[in-house]
């Protein structure tokens, strides 16, 4: 049954898949469509983990461009601040770090 009164919440999150989807996802599945017509190893990856200490709302998850500390090894140094998040990274976000690194290691390394 579909709810006749949502919350703003429930709106606001609605909006941001709808954006999320058209500024995104949209345009990366249309690029990689047209890549792969041309080439046929074409490759996507999903970063969904969302950082504890993130300056978005933990509802919306992990946003565009939260993976890039992880791919820089933000966490892997002391102090460092990139992007989004604050200095403070957990244990298992340091080993999530190293696990990123080492998996676009290996893809640049053998496909």
């Amino acid at each position: 049954m579909v709810n006749s009164n949502p919350s703003f919440s429930a709106i606001f999150e609605s909006v941001a898949d709808l954006l999320s989807d058209s500024i995104i996802i949209a345009p990366m599945v249309r690029a990689a469509t047209f890549h792969s017509e041309r080439n046929s190893r074409t490759f996507y990856y999903i970063f969904l983990y969302s950082s504890k200490n993130a300056d978005s709302p933990s509802r919306l998850g992990c946003t565009h461009g939260h993976e890039l500390n992880y791919i820089f090894g933000a966490p892997l140094v002391a102090g460092f601040q990139l992007s989004f998040f604050n200095k403070a990274y957990t244990r298992q976000e340091t080993e999530l770090a190293e696990s990123v690194i080492t998996y676009w290691t290996n893809f640049a390394k053998y496909g």
